[in-house]
């Protein structure tokens, strides 16, 4: 059962990041390529992505986090080991002995929209043995990746192990394009334990069958057995649904040119939960996370750490 008051009465400490933390290869294109087409991007990035940003949207606003999910032995593990120490993120698991992190390439068009190819190894399934190893304390927010949850029966060891967390742990669910295609098995367990869950209206459709996104949010806030419910609907805010009321659009202010939509799902939950932390009632934290992702879409790479290092552009943050 979800919860039903805005703040949990132990404000929690840090935020526990279930998921995983790919290389984005981000390139923006001035069209997508057809079949056979050779094009040349405009600005190149190869910077953490994923979990990093939401870590790094929480961090900035007062959040620390602790990583719990897979990273590799290599260049791109390397990289996101010392992205994580530039926020002071704590890193819960061992590197992976014999592989690198995997990786994500990110084509952006002019529309700012991103099209995604992920490498095999992007997201690596949690073990049983592994799970049942973790311990965190229980003020942190937990956060679940979605993408974690679309590796068919993979992901049955962290779908049972999540539907069986304590009910002093407070856990938070994005459901991403592959979790809201994740088969029932799977997502049942966990819906019923969330406490929140986010999705955007494409993957709300998905996973409920409904095209309106206020019904969307009814369908879902039944599935999880009343748990508060975020739908994301771009340049129009965010659809709420908590216990007892109808379904709330919080708008968001317009940005003045969407630029890059790469990582700005990740950005608001990040933003969400930092401000749920500091204990924003849930309408605020909303109206909190839209402003995040607003600013997020309205810079060329996105979140602002994605600045730090760039190929072919020299844009300011």
């Amino acid at each position: 059962m979800g919860v039903t008051s805005d703040v949990p009465a132990d404000r929690p400490a840090g935020m526990f990041l279930l998921g995983n933390i790919p290389v984005d290869l981000s390139v923006r294109v001035s069209r997508l390529p057809r079949a056979g087409d050779d094009v040349r991007g405009e600005r190149a990035l190869a910077l953490p992505g994923g979990g990093f940003t939401v870590l790094d949207a929480a961090w900035r606003a007062g959040l620390p986090g602790r990583f719990a999910g897979s990273h590799g032995t290599g260049p791109f593990g390397d990289l996101v080991r010392v992205a994580l120490a530039g926020i002071g993120c704590e890193v819960v698991l061992p590197p992976l002995p014999h592989q690198d992190s995997g990786w994500v390439v990110a084509l952006v068009d002019g529309s700012g929209e991103r099209t995604i190819v992920s490498s095999p190894d992007a997201v690596v399934p949690y073990r049983a043995d592994v799970l049942a190893s973790l311990h965190w304390p229980s003020s942190d927010l937990v956060y679940l990746s979605g993408y974690s949850l679309g590796l068919g029966g993979a992901s049955l060891p962290l779908a049972t192990w999540v539907g069986a967390l304590p009910s002093d742990r407070r856990v938070f669910c994005d459901l991403g394009p592959w979790g809201a295609a994740a088969a029932d098995s799977i997502l049942d367990p966990v819906l019923r334990r969330v406490d929140w869950v986010s999705c955007n209206v494409r993957e709300a459709n998905r996973v409920t069958g409904v095209d309106d996104p206020a019904a969307a949010c009814r369908v879902l806030q039944r599935r999880t057995e009343s748990s508060v419910v975020l739908v994301r609907d771009g340049a129009a805010g965010c659809w709420l649904a908590t216990t007892g009321g109808e379904p709330e659009l919080v708008p968001t202010r317009p940005a003045p040119d969407v630029v890059d939509t790469n990582g700005a799902g990740d950005t608001h939950s990040g933003a969400f939960l930092a401000a749920v932390a500091a204990g924003s009632p849930v309408r605020m934290a909303v109206a909190v996370a839209n402003t995040a992702a607003t600013d997020a879409v309205g810079r060329s790479g996105g979140a602002p750490w994605r600045h730090q290092t760039q190929h072919g552009s020299r844009e300011e943050a």
